[in-house]
């Protein structure tokens, strides 16, 4: 369970409140003691585990109808009562390459979209996302590669780390990243994405107030740790 709140116990999980009880209501329709060694109090131990257990399950589908409690899957679905409906996904990172052919060719030559490329351990693998062409009379060009793996794990690759082409093509010499991959951020986890559902309930609101800025600032990137909204003069609000 998220340690954002405890869990609400909506009914009793003492072991040893319901043993007490059973044990009370067993004495009084029998009339006779139930002494600790007794097969009757080993019995009414079972039953006890086995009400603690039911316990446990209500209070934690209880909990899971609460949005301040719920988790994962759960979570997700109690989005669809805020403003904003749904978890952001990952998004992956992006950096730039170059591509240099061995010489200079008399047509064109093209790079096509999708040319995977990665580092010497073979990971992360990041994909052209567009056809490149090295025009006639140079031997070089660049070109956005997009990770294939969604998510920060991504980033922060330094220049030059990512310089093997998978896809080799006609007259292909090497590659290189000529910036750090950046851009990649992760799937907000239940604590940032109950308090991203929350926040969205200003959204609702089309007079601009401070709070609304703040959510659709924040809900570009859930690497955005935090806003600052003023307006130093009617009609400039500043971000």
């Amino acid at each position: 369970m998220s340690e954002r709140n405890p869990d609400y116990l909506f009914i009793n999980e003492s072991a040893d409140s319901i043993i007490s009880d059973l044990t009370a209501t067993y004495e009084s329709i029998t009339g006779t003691t139930v002494h600790p060694a007794s097969p009757v109090r080993v019995f009414l131990s079972w039953v006890a585990n086995a009400i603690l257990h039911i316990n446990q399950n209500i209070n934690y589908a209880a909990n899971q109808n609460l949005p301040s409690r719920a988790t994962g899957a759960n979570l997700d679905a109690l989005a669809q009562l805020f403003y904003m409906r749904s978890r952001p996904e990952a998004t992956p990172a992006y950096v730039t390459m170059q591509f240099t052919i061995s010489s200079v060719q008399s047509s064109t030559v093209i790079i096509p979209a999708g040319t995977r490329v990665t580092n010497a351990a073979g990971d992360p693998v990041f994909a052209t996302t567009e056809d490149a062409t090295i025009a006639i009379g140079s031997t070089s060009t660049t070109v956005l590669a997009e990770c294939q793996t969604a998510g920060s794990s991504g980033n922060g690759y330094a220049i030059g780390q990512i310089s093997e082409c998978v896809d080799v093509f006609t007259y292909y010499e090497s590659c290189t990243n000529i910036n750090a991959s950046a851009g990649g951020s992760d799937a907000p986890d239940d604590d940032t994405f109950y308090e991203m559902l929350r926040a969205s309930e200003n959204a609702w609101s089309c007079a601009g107030p401070k709070n609304a800025y703040k959510y659709w600032a924040k809900s570009v990137s859930a690497d955005i740790a935090d806003v600052v909204v003023n307006s130093p003069d009617p009609g400039e609000v500043n971000i």
